[in-house]
């Protein structure tokens, strides 16, 4: 039974949907940076990431397989992925779901056999894909610490000055994760206070560092450690998200890791890309076992003449 702090076994129902195979810790409790709501600088949610695998139906009726959720209650945030599209993610060098492959066991809450089986072949996704993807994933953070309404909202949305306004026009745009266009728009007023305090978004800006330093040891060794206190820069990454770092020298910091992280690429001992019919293997393991399809094909089979199920039918 999953069990998450403070919550009943519907709310726990609700955050963890269909059949779950893995339910982790992820952002500051896992990267060991929680800052709790009840001081001065801290806005931390508990996140966790949920991976599901939805009836069969979905993947051999003609159901479209939903590609996943962003599910909140209370303190909670939860990120919930369906298998095939976190595998995808997971291909592509995605920093929000890759990391999840590395973390320290206590920081999974729930792991059956299928998620067991992503975590001990992570090593399939170990790739130089995650130069563009971390990259990536860093550029939009230090754009965002100091962007806080785009430079494309119409100035019919009514907004002025730096942040969007609750029940702006454009606020329905806001994707998942960090594809969220405006999400610094709508953060909370303690966040607003912070950015107005010290003159950019602090939590951004410790996002924008970790996710470098993750990227450099990330290409260089193809490990990951996600709890940054075992890595010995939490007590760094916690200055600047407590805003002890003037906004200048979170700059030069990312310009010295973006540099390092193209000298790891160019050095990186990871594949150029991922082993595509290995992942598809791991995949369709994880599927039939889940659903039991084999032995629901070996029954059908036998009962038009196969005599065990998969090899040649008996002759008459």
């Amino acid at each position: 039974m999953i069990e998450l702090e403070g919550l009943d076994k519907d709310e726990v129902a609700y955050l963890t949907p269909d059949k779950p195979v893995m339910v982790a810790w992820r952002g500051s409790v896992a990267h060991g940076m929680y800052v709790a709501p009840e001081t001065d600088t801290g806005i931390d949610d508990k996140d966790i990431l949920t991976v599901y695998i939805p009836d069969l139906s979905y993947y051999f009726g003609t159901k479209v397989p939903p590609s996943g959720k962003d599910l909140r209650h209370k303190e909670w945030d939860c990120a919930a992925y369906e298998i095939k599209h976190f595998v995808h993610l997971l291909s592509h060098g995605n920093p929000n779901v890759l990391s999840s492959l590395w973390l320290k066991p206590e920081m999974y809450i729930h792991l059956d056999d299928a998620g067991r089986k992503l975590v001990e072949n992570r090593h399939l996704f170990a790739t130089k894909k995650a130069y563009h993807s971390f990259g990536g994933y860093a550029h939009g953070q230090m754009k965002r610490m100091t962007s806080f309404t785009d430079p494309e909202v119409p100035s019919s949305c009514g907004c002025e000055g730096k942040f969007h306004i609750e029940g702006c026009t454009v606020q329905g745009e806001r994707g998942r994760g960090s594809s969220k266009r405006f999400a610094t728009g709508f953060m909370g007023a303690k966040r607003k206070g912070l950015v107005e305090k010290f003159g950019y978004d602090t939590k951004n800006a410790a996002h924008l560092i970790r996710l470098l330093y993750l990227g450099v040891e990330f290409l260089k060794t193809g490990n990951m450690t996600v709890d940054r206190r075992d890595a010995g820069d939490a007590d760094k990454l916690l200055d600047i998200k407590k805003g002890k770092w003037l906004l200048q020298d979170v700059k030069v910091e990312a310009g010295m890791l973006f540099n390092n992280m193209r000298e790891a690429a160019s050095t990186s001992p990871l594949p150029e890309a991922p082993d595509t019919e290995a992942i598809d293997d791991l995949l369709t393991n994880i599927l039939c076992q889940d659903k039991r399809i084999d032995v629901i094909l070996r029954s059908a089979l036998s009962s038009v003449g196969y005599s065990d199920g998969l090899s040649a039918p008996r002759r008459p």
